[in-house]
């Protein structure tokens, strides 16, 4: 690769082909990997972390490089970006069976986007390290999102401890260029460490971004109404974070019922990929505005247009926080805002030596809890320079700013009020006998063998009941839309229906046959007994 003698032609053939001026940390990036050097890029997220590692393939025709990305759709993501610029490139999975690995070894990728795992583990990558030549066309090893060797390494996804076994692998000189838009001192020491890195380059931009207010505010209702979440009644578009899948899924009914079916998707690891990609999409495309979602839709989660993030209680760290809040106004010309929901009381944590998760804990709670500017504790852990904002601060700098009118009383649950369905027994007895030997079949087939899995995964008992009690008013609409149920897969209403209209075909012909009878008793000079004939007169 030859040296980087002349800058203005660098940034000629970058206005050319993508129409940017790179960034002077953006070329000192570019340095590193032509001085075989390694670097850490810090910087906030929409800065162009993305440009500054894949600036060789638009420069050199033989440079190429490998990405190590920690989720499928992020890897997924950026290899159609640079497709898109004409750059070959390739996301290799291990849902892809049909991955052409001569075209692999012969250098016919400029780019190649994968996991950890798929790096360290897979047996159909083997023949990679034993090819001298194609480890030698590896110009420079990326860690994109490099916290996660912090977050993950050490817990279950151990193939993030373990990326430096892939210096030795390569056996070149190839740098390890490491980028993220959160690495706080402590876990930059770890990543350091981690990938093996020699006096790497340190590119600090910070992480602070003005266009963001952050407020930090208690539950005024019982988390489980979801009460506090009213105020996205204005429809802006926003992403709600749980930490826990199951409350997503409640909050989902929830909201659907006051805000309306087609306003507001779930969004967890649970979902069918071509569900969650689907999801995806149509939120990017404004198709629905509020998203309730877990971690799997977080990195990678590149939506210009998001108006607010939401924490829905405590986070795993200070650090999944700031991420989830860097994902609101990507374009840096909209004002956005991160608002952190918390427990009205928090649990005393002293934290024992040794002890990270209590710490974490500890410094979510001393967050909550501080009195002084939010954007500055953040501007603090992650030792950026703390530059005041007069406007748009935080609640704790502009009050008046942050507060949310209280809606509370504009919107009333729904189905409180309404007057229950009256409901045959018996045939009410019938449609929860199917639903549950459905049920049964779905787990067998989709779950079973999972960990953590259960029937209650396809359809919870709440759920069952739900429709148990509504069937007669599915088979009169036809459709079971009233139940707003978000299910694993996106399949199984159209099955639930389809069996609670069968039914309801059988129970009308059950009916006819029973009226039948009745008319024929009374043709036949009127046998009727007397208390059919007063029930039938009734």
């Amino acid at each position: 690769m030859p040296p980087l003698s002349d800058t203005d032609r660098v940034i000629s053939v970058c206005e050319d082909k993508l129409g940017v001026i790179p960034k002077p940390e953006q070329l000192d990036v570019l340095r590193s990997i032509i001085d075989r050097r390694d670097c850490v890029l810090i910087a906030p997220t929409g800065w162009g972390k993305t440009l500054a590692f894949t600036l060789p393939l638009f420069l050199w025709s033989d440079a190429a490089i490998l990405v190590i990305t920690p989720l499928k759709a992020l890897g997924i993501e950026q290899r159609d970006k640079l497709k898109n610029l004409n750059i070959e490139c390739v996301s290799i999975t291990e849902d892809d069976k049909d991955i052409n690995a001569s075209k692999v070894l012969q250098g016919g990728y400029r780019a190649i986007f994968l996991s950890p795992e798929m790096l360290l583990e897979s047996k159909r990558l083997k023949g990679l390290w034993e090819n001298s030549k194609w480890a030698e066309s590896i110009r420079a090893v990326v860690v994109d999102e490099a916290h996660c060797i912090h977050a993950w390494g050490s817990s279950f996804r151990h193939a993030f401890g373990e990326l430096a076994k892939l210096r030795y692998r390569l056996n070149n000189r190839a740098p390890f260029i490491a980028a993220s838009a959160t690495l706080p001192r402590s876990i930059l020491k770890t990543t350091i460490l981690s990938l093996d890195m020699m006096n790497p380059t340190i590119i600090n931009i910070g992480n602070d971004r003005p266009n963001i207010m952050y407020k930090v505010t208690s539950f005024k209702e019982a988390v489980s109404s979801f009460k506090d979440l009213l105020f996205l009644k204005d429809k802006a578009k926003t992403i709600v974070y749980f930490d826990n899948r199951d409350l997503a899924e409640q909050a989902g009914h929830l909201l659907r019922t006051w805000f309306g079916q087609e306003q507001v998707r779930v969004y967890h690891g649970f979902k069918t990929d071509d569900l969650k990609n689907r999801r995806m999409k149509e939120f990017r495309e404004g198709k629905y505005p509020i998203l309730l979602a877990t971690e799997a839709a977080g990195m990678g989660c590149d939506i210009r247009d998001i108006a607010r993030v939401v924490q829905y209680g405590y986070p795993r760290d200070i650090n999944c926080l700031f991420q989830r809040f860097g994902r609101a106004a990507r374009d840096g010309t909209i004002q956005g805002y991160g608002i952190f929901l918390v427990p009205k009381s928090a649990p005393k944590v002293t934290p024992k030596k040794k002890d990270p998760v209590q710490q974490d804990l500890k410094d979510l709670i001393d967050l909550a809890n501080s009195p002084g500017c939010i954007r500055k504790y953040f501007n603090d852990y992650y030792g950026n320079e703390h530059v005041p904002v007069t406007d748009v601060c935080c609640n704790i700098c502009n009050p008046d700013e942050a507060d949310d009118k209280d809606e509370s009383s504009t919107i009333q649950p729904a189905d409180k009020a309404s007057k229950r369905e009256k409901w045959d027994k018996n045939e009410a007895e019938q449609v929860r006998n199917a639903l549950i030997v459905w049920r049964d079949n779905m787990y067998d087939l989709h779950f079973k063998g999972r960990m953590h899995d259960t029937e209650q995964t396809v359809m919870t008992d709440y759920m069952l009941n739900k429709t148990v009690k509504k069937y007669k008013s599915i088979i009169a609409a036809r459709s079971i839309d009233m139940l707003y149920w978000d299910p694993l897969n996106e399949t199984y209403p159209s099955q639930v229906l389809e069996i609670i209209m069968g039914l309801g075909k059988q129970f009308l012909e059950e009916k006819d046959e029973k009226e039948k009878k009745i008319a024929k008793k009374r043709s036949d000079g009127g046998n009727l007994e007397w208390p059919h004939l007063f029930k039938f007169l009734l």
